[in-house]
C-alpha cells in the first residue's frame, strides 16, 4: 500500500533530497532558497540577525505582494495547488519551531514540521505592503550538532550580494 504524505511530511522524512546535507552546508542550501526567491520577486532589502540559541530571523518588506502571499501560506504543505516554495516549506518542515509574522501579526506557528495558521492572517490581505518576519531554529534531530555560525552565514549573504549588484542584505550578530 503506497502512502500519500503531504509536503512537509516528505521534507521532514527525507529533508537531505530538499537540501543535501543535513548539516550547515544544506541549512545553507536553505536560506539560499530563500535569497533566491526574494531575488525573483525583486525584493533585494533583507535582514538576517542570528540570535542566541541558533535562532535566526529575516526581515524584509514585500511591496505588491509579490512574494508569500497569504495564499501561500494558507495552502503550505499542498504544493499541488498553485505556486510552491520549497524556501518556506523547508523552514516550517525543518525547524524546531519557527513563527511567521506579517505587519507584526503572527500569522504561523510551526514545530517539528506541524503547524498552526492564526486568524491573523485574515487582516493581511488588505495591506498594500507586508512587512515580513520568519524567527526560527533549526531541529535538533534533523541537523545534529548544528552550530549556526555568523561568519559563515555571512559569507554566504556576500556571495549573493555579489552575483546581483541591487542586492542589499544586511546580517547582524546577536549571538553573543
Amino acid at each position: 500500500m503506497i502512502k500519500e504524505y503531504n509536503v512537509l511530511e516528505h521534507i521532514r522524512m527525507r529533508p537531505a533530497m530538499y537540501i543535501g546535507f543535513l548539516n550547515h552546508l544544506g541549512y545553507n542550501e536553505l536560506i539560499s532558497y530563500f535569497i533566491e526567491d526574494f531575488i525573483r520577486a525583486e525584493i533585494y532589502d533583507i535582514t538576517f540577525i542570528l540570535k542566541k540559541d541558533n535562532r535566526l530571523v529575516m526581515k524584509w518588506i514585500s511591496p505588491e505582494k509579490k512574494l508569500f502571499n497569504t495564499e501561500i501560506i494558507k495552502t503550505i504543505d499542498q504544493y499541488k495547488q498553485g505556486k510552491f516554495y520549497v524556501s518556506l516549506a523547508g523552514i516550517i518542515a525543518l525547524t524546531e519551531y519557527s513563527t511567521i509574522e506579517i505587519n507584526d501579526l503572527p500569522v504561523l506557528q510551526s514545530e517539528k514540521g506541524n503547524f498552526k495558521i492564526l486568524d491573523n492572517i485574515q487582516h493581511i490581505d488588505n495591506e498594500e505592503i507586508c512587512r515580513w518576519t520568519i524567527d526560527f531554529i533549526p531541529d535538533r534531530d534533523i541537523f545534529k550538532g548544528l552550530i549556526l555560525s555568523y561568519r559563515v552565514l555571512n559569507n554566504l549573504f556576500r556571495r549573493f550580494s555579489f552575483l546581483d549588484s541591487n542586492m542589499k542584505i544586511k546580517s547582524i550578530d546577536e549571538s553573543g
